[in-house]
C-alpha cells in the first residue's frame, strides 16, 4: 500500500478487512511514504495493528510520523512480539520521548525485533537553516545493548558525531550478534573511524559495514571494509583463521594480495573469491586449510 493516501474512515476499513479470518495471515505491511490525512489516522492505524497477529514486517517509513505517533507506535510493539522487521526512518521526530520509547522496547524481553530501520528519523533544520539532531540517542545505543534479538542496525543519515560513535561501539560491544550495521552520511571523522575499527576487529559476527561519508580518510575506510570481509571469510574457514593476531590482519592481507597478484593475476578481493582460493591452495600444498597457507607460501 505503498505511497497512499489515508484518511481515518480508509483506516477504520482497512483493518476491518484485515480482522476477517482469510487476511489475517498477513506477514508484510508496507504503507511507506503513505500520505495520513487527519489527527486521528495514525492513531486508528497503530491501535489496528495488533489485529494483525503474525505481522513479521512493518515499514512506515518516509510517512511523515511525529513523536507522538513513534511513541505510541512503540508502546503497541510491546504486544506484538511477532514483528522482526521494522522501519520508520525517514520521519520527522524532533523529541527525546521518541527515543527514549524505542530504546524501552527493545530492551523489553518480548521484543524479538532482528532489524530495526531509524535512518533520517531525529535530524531537522535550527532557526539558522542549518541541518542538526535535537535528541540525545545514548538512550537508544542503551536499548541495543539489552536487546537480544537484533541482528541489523541502520542509522544512517542521524547527525551521529565521533563522540556518539564511540558510544555506540561501546554499547555494541556487548553483542555478539549484530550482522549488519549502517552509519553512513554521519557526520564522525577519523576519531570515530577508529573507534569503528577497534570495534569491527573484536565483533566477529560483523558481515556487512556502511559507514562511508566525506569525512573519512581512504586508509581507515579499507581497513574497516577489510576487517568485514575478514570477518565473513573467517566464519566459513573455521577457527584456525581466527587464530592470527588483529594486528596483523591488515599485514596479512596485504602480503595475500601480492601474492595474488604475482601468482594468480587475481584481482577480485571479495570474500567469496578468497574462499575460493584458499580452496586452491589448500589443494597445491596439502596444509589444513587456513588463512596462513596464503601468507606463508
Amino acid at each position: 500500500l505503498e505511497g497512499w493516501q489515508m484518511d481515518r474512515v480508509s483506516t477504520s476499513s482497512l483493518f476491518e478487512n484485515i480482522g476477517n479470518s482469510e487476511s489475517n495471515s498477513i506477514e508484510t505491511l508496507s504503507l511507506k511514504s503513505c500520505c495520513f490525512i487527519g489527527d486521528e489516522t495514525v492513531e486508528k492505524l497503530v491501535e489496528g495493528l495488533p489485529q494483525i497477529e503474525k505481522l513479521h514486517t512493518l515499514n512506515l517509513g518516509f510517512c511523515n510520523l511525529q513523536d507522538a505517533d513513534i511513541i505510541q507506535l512503540s508502546q503497541q510493539l510491546q504486544s506484538m512480539p511477532s514483528v522482526q522487521n521494522l522501519h520508520i526512518g525517514g520521519n520527522n521526530c524532533l523529541e527525546q520521548e521518541s527515543v527514549n520509547s524505542i530504546s524501552q522496547w527493545l530492551s523489553d524481553e518480548s521484543c524479538q525485533l532482528q532489524d530495526l530501520n531509524v535512518s533520517s528519523l531525529w535530524i531537522g533544520f535550527s532557526e539558522e537553516g542549518l541541518l542538526q539532531r535535537f535528541v540525545d540517542l545514548i538512550p537508544l545505543f542503551r536499548g541495543v545493548a539489552e536487546n537480544r534479538s537484533l541482528q541489523s542496525l541502520t542509522l544512517a543519515d542521524n547527525h551521529i558525531e565521533n563522540i556518539e560513535i564511540k558510544e555506540l561501539c561501546y554499547a555494541m560491544k556487548k553483542r555478539e550478534d549484530l550482522i549488519y550495521l549502517d552509519i553512513a552520511e554521519n557526520p564522525f571523522n577519523e576519531i570515530g573511524a577508529e573507534a569503528l575499527r577497534d570495534f569491527v576487529q573484536q565483533a566477529t559476527s560483523m558481515k556487512g559495514i556502511r559507514f562511508e561519508n566525506k569525512y573519512l580518510q581512504y586508509r581507515n575506510t579499507e581497513t574497516i571494509k577489510f576487517l568485514v570481509q575478514w570477518n565473513s571469510l573467517s566464519s566459513r574457514l573455521g577457527e584456525g583463521c581466527k587464530s592470527m593476531p588483529l594486528s596483523l590482519w591488515p599485514l596479512a592481507f596485504a602480503r595475500f594480495k601480492s601474492d595474488l597478484n604475482n601468482r594468480y593475476d587475481q584481482t577480485d578481493y571479495s570474500a567469496d573469491a578468497i574462499f575460493r582460493l584458499l580452496h586452491t591452495l589448500n589443494g597445491e600444498f596439502g596444509h589444513p586449510l587456513s588463512f596462513r597457507i596464503a601468507t606463508q607460501h
